[in-house]
């Protein structure tokens, strides 16, 4: 197993691509073959007035509202998404990018980008209320990302204890599955990333 700490001065805060708002980097995973390429990056956006969001094409997003009152996405073909229940996420293509709308002032959101021919991911934002098992096949990255309290990640005989804003990136490297076993309370958010099926 694999682990790499995330610690907050190690995110980049970067600008959206089209200049309309600043999301903090908390992890990414470049293409080997094309690093200009990510296959996946979690990050937290602050979505400071209404506009169109960035287009990413050939990839896949999801968010979740973790601060603010909400924003509704508004799609070219009259789709319209609503972020208002916190720690909810919503699915939707990079392209087209829809038009985000405030419902009352600034936002902060989960969001997970990722490349869904090189891997498959679920973002899970939550409470954490005692213990959960993380189980980790072969080929398997969780990211843990803790946003509120404290909480002690363990894994066979190593652990690691984990503040706010803080958190570790697990690669399976095994060719048996492991489990690891995240305690504590508070919030947080988890990715999951696989091998895309088939």
């Amino acid at each position: 197993m694999h682990w790499r700490r995330l610690h907050p001065g190690l995110y980049a805060d970067v600008p959206w691509r089209n200049g309309g708002g600043m999301t903090r980097e908390i992890a990414l995973r470049k293409s080997a073959g094309d690093p200009s390429h990510s296959l996946w990056r979690l990050s937290l956006a602050q979505v400071a007035q209404s506009g169109p969001y960035s287009e990413f094409p050939g990839q896949m997003r999801a968010q979740a509202l973790l601060a603010g009152e909400g924003l509704r996405l508004n799609f070219a073909d009259a789709r319209l998404i609503e972020l208002t229940q916190r720690l909810k996420p919503v699915v939707f293509e990079g392209v087209p990018a829809p038009s985000a709308e405030l419902i009352e002032g600034p936002v902060q959101v989960a969001n997970l980008i990722w490349d869904p021919v090189a891997v498959q991911a679920q973002l899970l934002t939550r409470p954490l209320v005692g213990a959960m098992v993380l189980f980790l096949p072969p080929q398997t990255t969780w990211v843990i990302y803790l946003l509120a309290g404290q909480a002690e990640l363990r894994l066979g005989e190593r652990s690691e204890l984990l503040g706010q804003e803080e958190g570790v990136v697990l690669d399976s490297d095994q060719p048996q599955a492991e489990r690891a076993v995240l305690s504590g309370g508070g919030e947080v958010i988890l990715v999951k990333l696989e091998a895309p099926a088939g």
